[in-house]
C-alpha cells in the first residue's frame, strides 16, 4: 500500500481521527506525542514523509505488523521485526 492510498483511506474511513494520531493507531507502537496529538494535517503529513523517507519506505507504507518504533535518549528508532 502506497501513502495516498493509505491517506485517501483515512481520509474517507476514519475522519474522527487525526492524521498523526491515525498513523501512530497504525504503525507506532510506542508513544510519540510530537505526532499523534498534532493537530495540524499539513504538519502531520510531514512527519510522516519524514519518517518513510528515513527509512527506506517512501512512497510505500510499513508492514503494520512488523513495525515497533521506541524512543532511546530521545531519539525515535524503529525497526522491523
Amino acid at each position: 500500500m502506497t501513502y495516498y492510498e493509505w491517506f485517501n483511506n483515512w481520509k474517507q474511513n476514519r475522519p474522527h481521527e487525526r492524521l498523526g494520531q491515525a498513523f501512530c493507531n497504525d504503525y507506532i507502537k510506542q508513544p510519540w506525542p510530537e505526532l499523534y496529538y498534532c493537530e495540524s494535517d499539513e504538519r502531520s503529513s510531514q512527519i510522516i514523509y519524514y519518517y518513510l523517507t528515513d527509512h527506506c519506505y517512501w512512497p510505500n507504507m510499513p508492514d503494520k505488523t512488523n513495525t515497533v518504533c521506541y524512543y532511546i535518549e530521545g531519539e525515535l528508532i524503529c525497526t522491523n521485526n
